[in-house]
């Protein structure tokens, strides 16, 4: 299933992070999608004005997804299941 983190609330946004903690959040990712392989990250997109972005995944589950954003330590406002317009 495909499923889409939005981050849009300011609790939620994405943050501006510097160099060294943008790769240590890259690292954190890495590892946790590595535990799960089920999952697939297919990558994010987000406006760099708000920070309001879009997170693109394959998964089992949301909750697989979810579990991924708890060890990276990433805030997001909800995770939806989505499917192409037919």
């Amino acid at each position: 299933m495909k499923f889409y983190v939005i981050h849009y609330t300011e609790k939620g946004r994405l943050p501006k992070l510097m160099p060294e903690e943008a790769a240590a959040m890259t690292k954190r990712f890495q590892d946790a999608l590595a535990k799960n392989p089920a999952v697939k990250y297919n990558g994010t997109m987000f406006d760099p004005n708000t920070m309001i972005g879009v997170c693109d995944f394959d998964a089992p589950s949301a909750k697989d997804v979810e579990d991924i954003q708890k060890a990276v330590g990433a805030a997001y406002d909800v995770i939806i299941p989505v499917e192409p317009l037919k």
